[in-house]
C-alpha cells in the first residue's frame, strides 16, 4: 500500500485494499470497492487528497521484477509475498517425479518459464487418472499456495457462462474434474491459451479488452473422453498418473513448507529445453501415450459420425448408394467436429477404408433446404461433377465400429 493509504483512485472510483483472512491461517489480498462518501465519513474530506490516483487498470504479470505502479497504472496482478530462499525441496521433488515420471526435468522447465517468463505461451497441461491417491487435486491446491490470487480453480461448468471476469485475466486456471462435451468450450480453452488478447466481461459491467496470458491446468478421472482432441494438436500436454507407490505423510503441509526454496530453484536456474515453438515446448516434448490415445478415440468418434450421417442420407433418400467429393466429405463432418481437415478425410476414405476417388464425373447432388410454403425440409437434387467416392449401405454398416 503507498504510503500506508488502504486506498486507490482508478479512473473515478474508489477501491480499498484490505487482506482477507483464509481459513487456513493465511491471508490474501483483497482490493473491495468502496464509496467516497464512505472515505470523507472515516477520515474527512482533506484525506482524498492523500489517496493515490491511478489512470486506469494494467495486469501485468511478474514474479522477479514485480511493480505495482506501471506509467501511472496500477498493476491488478498480484504480488506473490514468498520470501525465496536458498535450500532443498525434497518432498517437491518427489511429488513432481511421481506426477511427471520421465518428463521430469520437462516440468521443471515448464515450472520455470511460468516464473521467468510469464507471459510466453505454454501448452495446455492435463493430468488425468481414474485412480486415487495420484496426486491431481494436491497438484492444483500447491500450484494455487504458489501463485495465490494469480491463479484460479474453476470446474468445467464455469466456462459455460458468459461472464469471466473470474478467470480471464488469471496467470494460471485451474480445471478440476475436467469434462468438456461442447465444442465451443473445448475451443475457448484453446483459443485462449495461444491469444494475446481477450475480452473481460463481468456481470453488469461492458466488455473490456484485455492481454491475456492464461495457462490451463486441467485434472480429470474420465481418461479416455474428457475432451476431443484433434490428431494434429499440439496444445495438450497429458499426463497419465498412477497412485502413489509410497504414501507421504502430510504431504500438502510439507509442500507448501518447501515453495520458497523451489521457487528460489526456477528463478535462478537456466531453462534446459530449447524454445522450438510459439509453446516453447516441441510437439515431440510433450507428447505421450495418453494424448495418443484420446486424439485416436477422437478420430473414431469423426469415423463414426460420418458413417452414420452417410447411412441416414442413403435411407432417408431411398438410395442404393451415394456420391461425395472429398470436400463435401469433410462439410458434412465439420458439423460436428469443426477442426477435422481435409487430411483426417482421405486418411479414413483412403488409408483406413481402401477406397479410390473417381476420375472427374457427373453424379447427383443434395442439398437440404427449408420450404417456406410447406414448413418443411425438402433434399433438393443438382447436377455437379467432380471426383467422387461411392458409398453404399452395406458397406457403411460393414465400417461401423
Amino acid at each position: 500500500m503507498k504510503n500506508n493509504i488502504p486506498y486507490i483512485r482508478v479512473k473515478t472510483d474508489y477501491y480499498k485494499l484490505v487482506e482477507e483472512p483464509s481459513i487456513d491461517g493465511t491471508k490474501k489480498r483483497v482490493m473491495l470497492d468502496w464509496k467516497k462518501d464512505t472515505i470523507k465519513d472515516d477520515h474527512g474530506k482533506e484525506f482524498l487528497n492523500k489517496i493515490p490516483k491511478y489512470e486506469d487498470f494494467v495486469n501485468y504479470p511478474e514474479h522477479i521484477k514485480y511493480k505495482q505502479e506501471i506509467d501511472g497504472f496500477y498493476n491488478k496482478y498480484n504480488p506473490i509475498n514468498h520470501q525465496l530462499k536458498k535450500g532443498h525441496f525434497p518432498t517437491t521433488e518427489t511429488f513432481l517425479k511421481q506426477v511427471f515420471q520421465e518428463q521430469y526435468l520437462l516440468a521443471i522447465d515448464y515450472f520455470s518459464i511460468i516464473w521467468q517468463h510469464p507471459i510466453h505461451i505454454l501448452p495446455i497441461l492435463c493430468l488425468i487418472s481414474s485412480a486415487r491417491q495420484t496426486g491431481k487435486t494436491t497438484f492444483l491446491n500447491w500450484l494455487k499456495d504458489i501463485f495465490q490470487n494469480n491463479m484460479t480453480i474453476n470446474t468445467s461448468d464455469d466456462f459455460e457462462s458468459s461472464f469471466n471476469s473470474d478467470w480471464a485475466d488469471k496467470l494460471i486456471i485451474g480445471v478440476e474434474e475436467a469434462k468438456f462435451e461442447k465444442k465451443n468450450i473445448i475451443n475457448l480453452i484453446k483459443n485462449n491459451s495461444t491469444a494475446k488478447n481477450g475480452k473481460l466481461h463481468g456481470k453488469n459491467k461492458n466488455k473490456k479488452e484485455i492481454e491475456t496470458f492464461n495457462k490451463f491446468v486441467m485434472t480429470s478421472n474420465h481418461v479416455d473422453n474428457f475432451i476431443e482432441i484433434d490428431r494434429q494438436e499440439i496444445r495438450f500436454w497429458i499426463r497419465e498418473l498412477n497412485p502413489f507407490s509410497v504414501k507421504i505423510e502430510n504431504l500438502e503441509s510439507k509442500l507448501k513448507e518447501e515453495i520458497p526454496y523451489f521457487l528460489w530453484y526456477i528463478q535462478n536456474r537456466k531453462i534446459k529445453t530449447s524454445r522450438t515453438s510459439r509453446m516453447w515446448f516441441s510437439n515431440e516434448n510433450i507428447r505421450t501415450e495418453a494424448l495418443d490415445r484420446i486424439s485416436n478415440k477422437t478420430a473414431i468418434n469423426a469415423e463414426n459420425e460420418l458413417i452414420n450421417i452417410l447411412i441416414e442420407q442413403i435411407q432417408d433418400l431411398e438410395l442404393t448408394e451415394i456420391k461425395y467429393t472429398k470436400t463435401e466429405i469433410k462439410e458434412l463432418v465439420q458439423a460436428h467436429y469443426r477442426n477435422i481437415k481435409l487430411t483426417d478425410i482421405r486418411n479414413i476414405l483412403e488409408i483406413k477404408w481402401k477406397l479410390k476417388a473417381s476420375l472427374s464425373t457427373s453424379y447427383k447432388g443434395y442439398q437440404k433446404i427449408y420450404n417456406e410454403y410447406s414448413k418443411a425440409y425438402e433434399i433438393v437434387e443438382h447436377p455437379k461433377k467432380g471426383r467422387v467416392y461411392i458409398f453404399t449401405l452395406d458397406f457403411l454398416n460393414e465400417k461401423l465400429c
